[in-house]
């Protein structure tokens, strides 16, 4: 008895149960830490996708049956070392990097930025849009038939017509009459459809960067010969806290015998 009481006095009153209450409370608050963490974290990073990714961008998939899918998204220009590059964002988690930087001139009045894919696997090709303008005949939905009476009137304005020019007013009656009438069934069927102008848009292949396409190569060169000691050892660093971390969450567990208050109160 005098043992446990100088044991007891020589460590300050610590025991197993003082332990394991200290750690139960640093474990709480650090899997608190650690969810508050992940949140700013992707807080932090949806922040930066609106700041970064602002540029409409148009895909147009083309399929192996000829038709073409549209595709709507967002794209922007990111610095990779003294490399600035454009990536499209095609998923929420996934990003595409162009293989070169788009020609701004050929932005539309939105500013956005056409491109051509032929398969998913296939690089982004930029593409300018024309319009072309094409007349062609559709039926007015405005015309009215005219009676008998109208056409009969107008075919007597049309003689009329016929009589006071010098090359017609020597002609019989007979051709005359059949002029007036071609003339004036003419003018119904002008009536009876009407000219437009129908517009589609066209799209071609931009002229390639070339330089730019150079300076993109060798950084991926460099990237794929080079190693970044600093990214390692970063990388090292974020592992062992990360494993310590998952420590402290299965340490947490098993104090409470599988149960996590947290999520269960």
């Amino acid at each position: 008895m005098a043992d446990d009481l100088g044991l007891s006095k020589l460590t300050g009153g610590l025991s197993f149960d003082s332990i394991q209450s200290g750690l139960y409370g640093y474990a709480l608050w650090i899997i608190y830490g650690v969810l508050a963490l992940g949140v700013a974290v992707f807080g932090w990073m949806k922040w930066q996708d609106k700041k970064v990714y602002i540029y409409p961008v148009r895909i147009y998939k083309q399929r192996n049956n000829g038709q073409v899918k549209e595709f709507n998204t967002f794209g922007g220009y990111i610095k990779k070392g003294n490399i600035s590059q454009f990536c499209v964002k095609m998923t929420k988690f996934k990003k595409k990097i162009v293989d070169k930087l788009p020609l701004s001139e050929y932005m539309d009045e939105d500013n956005r930025i056409s491109y051509w894919q032929l398969n998913p696997d296939s690089p982004l090709i930029q593409v300018k849009r024309n319009f072309a303008v094409e007349q062609i005949l559709v039926p007015n939905d405005n015309f009215v038939e005219p009676s008998k009476e109208e056409v009969e009137m107008a075919i007597k304005y049309a003689l009329i017509t016929l009589n006071e020019k010098e090359e017609t007013k020597n002609l019989t009656e007979e051709e005359k009459r059949t002029i007036a009438e071609r003339l004036v069934q003419e003018e119904i069927e002008s009536k009876r459809n009407i000219l437009i102008d129908e517009t589609y848009p066209t799209y071609s292949p931009v002229p390639t960067d070339l330089k730019q396409q150079a300076l993109t190569d060798i950084n991926i060169y460099k990237q794929t010969l080079g190693v970044d000691v600093n990214k390692q050892f970063a990388y090292f660093v974020a592992g062992v806290i990360a494993l310590a971390i998952l420590g402290i969450v299965i340490f947490y567990i098993a104090m409470n015998k599988g149960d996590v208050p947290i999520v269960t109160k």
